[in-house]
């Protein structure tokens, strides 16, 4: 039911705050935000660090209602939300990497996810990495430097 409510909230989200005139440009922080977690939960998957409990519909092991849902939507936000100064941008990278790891605290304290050989250190830690390289793509690949 979690994997669930996050997606609903996701496209809540994302049909109150997207800008639609640049969607075509955004949705790809969305799509390599989604690649990333689909292969980050895989490998962590396969190697049983922790699990995934009642996904509804799964991909590589992990809740396609979470992937295509809050993952998906949180990426193309942050792209389009990406602040152009220096100091902005490093606030946005640690607000959302925050904002995601409450979210993963959240699907631990429900049961959704069940930490096996895993801690939540260890998810600040790839959160934060995911985020800054989330943000170097939207100014590097993207082009929003200059907006």
């Amino acid at each position: 039911m979690e994997w669930l409510i996050l997606f609903i909230i996701g496209w809540l989200l994302f049909f109150t705050l997207v800008d639609f005139k640049s969607l075509r440009i955004h949705i790809w922080g969305g799509l390599l935000a989604a690649f990333i977690q689909l292969n980050v939960d895989a490998k962590a998957l396969s190697e049983g660090l922790y699990k995934i409990e009642k996904p509804i519909m799964e991909l590589w092991g992990s809740s396609i209602f979470f992937t295509f849902g809050i993952v998906l939507v949180v990426g193309i936000l942050f792209s389009q939300f990406h602040p152009p100064k220096k100091t902005l941008a490093i606030a946005h990278v640690i607000v959302v990497s925050i904002l995601y790891t409450l979210t993963e605290l959240l699907l631990v304290q429900r049961g959704a996810v069940v930490y096996l050989s895993w801690h939540i250190t260890n998810s600040i830690y790839i959160n934060f990495g995911v985020i800054i390289l989330l943000s170097w793509f939207s100014v590097n690949i993207l082009h929003l430097k200059g907006r």
